[in-house]
């Protein structure tokens, strides 16, 4: 016989608890790894904007007056203890967003829903009942009666999450929004906003820190603001390359020589701090990103087995639905 829905419910709700588990781990291990990357980053962007001043522009930073140096050099201290505690207090960041990132990964699941096939499954599970019980496995017209019931049953139970959601998101102010996620695809989407944000802080350091330098005429302002921010998001490029961790050497076109009409290539040295740069020179944070790394696998492992659950659930209630309404 198959599985009752009961069982069925049963193995899924072990398996949000197992998520629960995991999560509260990675979250604890992904504090501890902020704190200990923010302080990386912004020994790093000292350190990146020491070697172009002295080592690639030490010309422009040499015809800086007492003052201009140390201007610049507070700007930059500012931006480091500024996203150091932006990067410390991460967790913190997400948690303020967690409610709309359960509604764009809910979005996201229904609007997916459509281009599922859950016909395979339903396949796989006749299989089974006719080994088990020897029925007969169901016509076409069965599977696919089936198969509506499933999409329709899914959509449903979506969409009732995505209103309960939104009514938290309107009512986050007086409601306490919980730590805990047991949804593995809930988790898995929190653990993605939080590498974004993680590489949304690199790039605006990055950006500042080079404003700044060109600010003080250290970097050349023939370096267009958009070009350089192209260029930092890229991860890989003909034209630009790593000469030093988290340097960038960027060559653009610029003015065309008028007596061979051949274009001249000018290089530019800038900051552009990169996450596994970073993590490869600091052991302490690479160990850290280790340890998130089993956290994952071991999450990823219950998101396929949940999906699965999910998915053998939908249909048995499915059959079940069409069953207590079907008369010959």
């Amino acid at each position: 016989m198959a599985r009752s829905i009961n069982q069925l419910k049963q193995e899924l709700a072990k398996l949000e608890k197992n998520t629960g588990n995991l999560g509260k781990e990675l979250r604890e291990i992904y504090q501890e790894y902020l704190i200990q990357l923010s302080q990386s980053v912004k020994n790093k962007l000292i350190l990146a904007s020491y070697q172009i001043s002295t080592q690639y522009y030490p010309v422009e930073f040499l015809e800086l007056s007492l003052s201009q140096r140390e201007k610049l050099q507070n700007n930059l201290k500012e931006i480091g203890k500024k996203y150091q505690e932006k990067l410390a207090n991460g967790i913190d960041e997400m948690n303020q967003l967690s409610q709309q990132v359960k509604i764009k990964l809910m979005e996201q699941m229904l609007m997916k829903l459509a281009e599922s096939n859950p016909k395979k499954g339903n396949e796989s599970q006749n299989e089974n009942e006719k080994e088990n019980s020897n029925q007969k496995p169901k016509d076409d017209n069965e599977n696919d009666n089936n198969n509506k019931e499933y999409l329709t049953l899914q959509k449903e139970k979506i969409q009732q999450k995505i209103e309960e959601i939104q009514r938290l998101e309107a009512n986050k102010n007086s409601e306490e929004i919980p730590e805990t996620i047991t949804n593995p695809d809930e988790l898995w989407a929190w653990h993605l906003s939080i590498e974004d944000l993680i590489e949304e802080i690199l790039k605006k350091i990055s950006l500042e820190a080079n404003r700044y330098l060109q600010e003080a005429g250290i970097l050349s302002d023939k370096l267009p603001a958009k070009i350089l921010e192209m260029a930092i998001v890229a991860q890989e490029s003909n034209s630009i390359t790593s000469i030093s961790p988290n340097l960038l050497n960027l060559a653009i076109e610029t003015e065309k020589n008028e007596e061979t009409n051949e274009s001249n290539l000018t290089t530019f040295i800038a900051i552009r701090l990169r996450l596994a740069e970073i993590e490869f020179a600091e052991a302490n944070v690479n160990i850290k990103r280790n340890q998130i790394k089993n956290l994952l696998a071991k999450i990823e492992t219950i998101r396929q087995q949940f999906h699965k659950k999910q998915q053998e659930c939908a249909i048995a209630e499915a059959e079940a639905a069409w069953r207590s309404s079907w008369y010959d």
